[in-house]
């Protein structure tokens, strides 16, 4: 098997993992008035890589003609779930939301291009595939927060270079709750938010504001108006009414809390860093505290209110980092 000693075994355990090279043959679900599977002129997928393995999906970079992507392979006879069509749901949904409306702001800006494909003549029960080619840049925000940030600098300087370090990652965190304020516009949760489950890009090195982000893990997307159909929950990254099958968009709230804490927790008890700008450490902390309330009526009411928090915290972080490169001592 390829790329499995980066997986823990209980994990793997009565998956069957493809191996690299491995060929598959699908063809597209397409469906009419009646969803009757329509198939069309059959494909080639070649593994290349093991990426990911979750609860429900296998994922692995695939290449599909001249085009490189990731195949998410729903399997129900391993996951002990009866047929694919509660793993589908979300993506026909987007894609018919796609074809419905094509200049919807939160499919262009966040949503990938994707494809539902299946085996020839193949019936849902069986395995079903998602296949995201490479539409959009970026790499996957826990890729992102592994690497180490480090700087050749001293003093003052070098606490201005961990600033920046922390203001990238806020800003990460910021693009993705205007992702999340953009779906719960459109009356959709995510209700499984992590690190691992979207992309972000800086396109500019020099710009710390600009970051895009892409969502590829949809399968728990469910409307408003669908609350009761809560697929899965993640224990790292739920929030605790996920657990007793309760979710709103305060849930998506108190995920977001957990990815900000996550990502800033490196620096957080970096005690040089805080000494003279302990009022941004408060505001940071009050923001992640705010969003982990037990009592959903406790977080902030929508992400809208978030982001007004998130901005000032920005500013003033960037207000701290200007005085500092400039050799000021007197941040008040």
């Amino acid at each position: 098997m390829l790329g499995c000693d980066d997986f823990d075994e209980e994990i793997l355990r009565n998956r069957d993992i493809l191996e690299k090279g491995t060929l598959l043959h699908l063809v597209s679900e397409k469906v009419n008035k009646k969803r009757i599977l329509e198939p069309e002129t059959e494909r080639t997928w070649t593994i290349v890589n093991l990426t990911g393995v979750g609860g429900s999906a296998i994922c692995y970079e695939a290449v599909c003609g001249d085009k490189t992507g990731r195949l998410k392979v729903y399997s129900p006879s391993s996951t002990g779930v009866k047929n694919c069509n509660s793993y589908l749901y979300a993506y026909r949904k987007l894609d018919e939301i796609r074809r419905l409306n094509p200049t919807a702001r939160f499919i262009n800006y966040y949503v990938p291009t994707f494809e539902i494909l299946l085996k020839p003549g193949q019936e849902i029960e069986t395995d079903a595939y998602i296949w995201m080619p490479d539409d959009k840049n970026g790499i996957l925000f826990d890729d992102y927060l592994s690497k180490t940030e480090t700087g050749e600098c001293i003093g003052d300087q070098q606490i201005a270079e961990d600033l920046k370090n922390i203001y990238r990652r806020l800003s990460a965190c910021m693009s993705l709750t205007e992702c999340v304020k953009e779906f719960h516009m459109a009356g959709l949760y995510n209700l499984d938010l992590k690190p691992s489950n979207f992309l972000i890009h800086f396109p500019w090195k020099e710009d710390m504001d600009q970051c895009y982000i892409s969502l590829f893990d949809l399968d728990t997307m469910i409307f408003c108006t669908e609350g009761s159909r809560i697929t899965k929950v993640t224990d790292e990254y739920s929030a605790p009414e996920l657990f007793i099958g309760k979710g709103d968009y305060r849930s998506d709230i108190y995920s977001l809390g957990i990815i900000m804490q996550k990502a800033l927790s490196v620096y957080l008890d970096e005690k040089r860093i805080w000494v003279n700008v302990n009022d941004v450490q408060g505001m940071i902390q009050a923001i992640i505290s705010k969003c982990l309330e037990h009592n959903p009526n406790s977080r902030y009411d929508s992400c809208e209110d978030m982001l007004e928090n998130l901005k000032r915290l920005k500013y003033r972080l960037l207000q701290h980092i200007l005085f500092l490169e400039e050799g000021n001592t007197d941040r008040k």
